[in-house]
């Protein structure tokens, strides 16, 4: 668990800029073909996939492959794709619960030329078919017949077949020219959500101290809403790539092809078809945002920079005297200790003052927020740390806690794939807020966010940082571990840093 997140840190910190690998036109692999597949009496199907020719671009094929299709509900139809012999990186099963697809059995039959074969379910709007020479797939309603996504590639088409190496996945899908695809976040497009084609779109979740046009951001939303005029009538769906890893997804107004660096295809297909009824359907199964605070919803103010709370006091009061309703005030990390998480500085954010402050804005319906960095300050009289290290809730890198940089100095990263660091985590914002009853946390810079690259560890007779220059500028002792197969992949997607 813990290697795994270790490496999500050490991709999100390290991949290059430079793409200057394949273009979408370039046609990678042979493809593969169905030698099997079996349905199951709830109408899955599961399939065995064989590579048709291996090559070597961007590393060695995949031999075996599972194929998983399951028509979930009415309006969600799922098709899963991975390494039929070994495990792979997923985004994890008790983040957001999900069918386990069941192991493959080991029925191969010989395969007949490209027949097409149809899976319906009934009462699914939704229809899943196949070839099998080389293995394509495609979706369309029930109610009108019309397709969603084909996978299935010829000679005229600017893709490939489908490709599954280690670190380089790549499926396409063909396209009417009159959809318009919305989505794929989160990135600077100088269009908005609006896919338009040609214009690159990269999915990596990246820490930006400045934004830029064609540049990926905080998060990584791998799912596009199509919008089609069929016979004069509207109609709208939706298909989700669950899939973590960083990709490249190229859309050129007829086609749209995925390029991921890891992971598996887990495709989900949300039927609509409307517009709303996408995003109702796509959130029942990600999960529904948390419903909001009414307050939640009134004018805030916030900046770094108050130096103490004398400062703060004095922007709520002038709030006050020109008479603009202020709701929300928050903090940057002034108010900590060095830093620290979950601590206030003595001097500049004394508690007496802070909590008879607190009560003030309390008492006319004010709210207030703090800043919380997920870097946990490596200092042994340091109670958070402390707790962290007895609880053993930090990510490893060599069975030792990896050491990283960000405003404190030398830091540990919280691994919240583990269990145990979700309870440790709640455990300390539940003694922070008894220590100051704070209405609400921004979290903040847990991409993670880096400051120094490779293993490092604390230098000798230095201060890290230094008090003077920048405290984004690396000062660990770091040795150069980014030249691993994680850090420097085969294929370079088009990532910023």
């Amino acid at each position: 668990m813990s290697i795994s997140s270790l490496l999500l840190v050490f991709l999100l910190c390290t991949v290059g800029v430079v793409n200057s690998a394949s273009t979408p036109q370039t046609k990678i692999g042979n493809g593969y073909r169905l030698i099997s597949i079996e349905e199951s009496p709830d109408g899955g199907l599961v399939g065995h996939l064989l590579v048709n020719h291996n090559n070597k671009i961007y590393g060695p094929d995949i031999a075996h492959l599972q194929l998983f299709v399951k028509h979930e509900t009415p309006d969600r139809l799922r098709v899963y794709i991975t390494d039929a012999d070994k495990p792979r990186w997923e985004v994890p099963y008790n983040l957001l619960p999900r069918e386990k697809p069941p192991a493959l059995k080991q029925t191969i039959g010989r395969s007949r030329k490209t027949p097409i074969t149809v899976s319906e379910y009934s009462g699914s709007e939704l229809i899943f078919s196949y070839t099998t020479d080389p293995f394509g797939f495609a979706v369309r309603r029930k109610s009108n017949g019309q397709t969603l996504f084909n996978s299935s590639s010829d000679k005229s088409d600017p893709f490939g077949n489908l490709v599954f190496k280690d670190q380089y996945l790549e499926i396409s899908t063909k396209l009417p020219k009159d959809a318009s695809l919305y989505g794929l976040g989160e990135n600077t497009q100088p269009h908005g959500i609006k896919l338009y084609p040609n214009d690159p779109y990269t999915l990596f979740t990246t820490d930006k101290s400045a934004i830029n046009l064609n540049a990926d951001l905080y998060g990584s939303h791998p799912v596009y809403m199509d919008l089609r005029n069929v016979g004069g009538k509207p109609y709208s769906h939706a298909v989700l790539l669950l899939n973590s890893n960083g990709m490249d997804v190229f859309y050129k107004g007829t086609s749209l092809t995925y390029k991921v660096i890891g992971g598996v295809f887990d495709f989900y297909f949300f039927a609509g078809p409307t517009p709303l009824g996408v995003v109702d359907q796509y959130t029942s199964f990600i999960g529904r945002p948390a419903p909001m605070p009414y307050w939640s919803l009134g004018f805030h103010q916030c900046r770094w920079g108050y130096r103490n709370l004398s400062v703060v006091e004095d922007v709520v009061e002038n709030y006050k005297k020109a008479q603009i309703p202020l709701d929300v005030i928050w903090n940057d990390d002034d108010h900590m200790d060095g830093h620290k998480d979950f601590t206030l500085n003595p001097n500049n954010y004394p508690r007496p003052k802070l909590l008879a402050f607190l009560d003030k804005i309390h008492s006319i319906g004010m709210k207030y927020i703090v800043l919380i960095d997920p870097g946990i300050a490596v200092n042994s009289s340091y109670g958070v740390y402390q707790r962290g290290i007895a609880d053993d809730v930090f990510i490893k890198y060599e069975g030792e806690p990896y050491l990283a940089q960000v405003w404190p100095g030398a830091v540990y990263f919280p691994d919240f794939l583990n269990p145990k660091t979700v309870s440790w985590w709640g455990d300390e914002i539940s003694r922070f807020h008894e220590l100051v009853p704070v209405d609400g946390l921004w979290i903040d810079m847990n991409e993670a966010s880096n400051f120094c690259l490779g293993k490092c560890k604390i230098p000798v007779g230095k201060q890290c940082p230094t008090g003077t220059g920048p405290g984004w500028v690396c000062c660990l002792d770091c040795k150069n571990i980014t030249k691993t197969r994680w850090d420097d992949p085969p294929y370079k997607i088009n990532a910023s840093v």
